[in-house]
């Protein structure tokens, strides 16, 4: 029984790992994308930062469990930026 409760708060923990390995990663590109659309010159280049800032966005909400939001994200304002750009 002990053993069973082990294993299972084991798996747990491993997988809860790797989820918050996911959240903070996402986050990463968020802030680094963010930082480069803002901080550059060219606007091409700040345009493609921005429309990446929202993937990673969109990603990290469908990470969480938000896949409409996440999915709304990704085709209101990457779709609109990509195609008025």
């Amino acid at each position: 029984m002990f053993v069973f409760i082990f294993d299972f708060l084991y798996v747990l923990l491993v997988n809860l790992m790797k989820l918050e390995f996911i959240w903070f990663f996402f986050s990463f590109f968020i802030i680094l994308f963010s930082f480069f659309s803002v901080t550059s010159g060219n606007p091409v280049f700040g345009v493609l930062f921005l429309v990446l800032s929202f993937l990673s966005s969109a990603l990290f909400l469908i990470s969480l469990g938000v896949d409409f939001i996440g999915l709304m994200l990704m085709v209101v304002y990457v779709g609109a930026i990509a195609v008025l750009f």
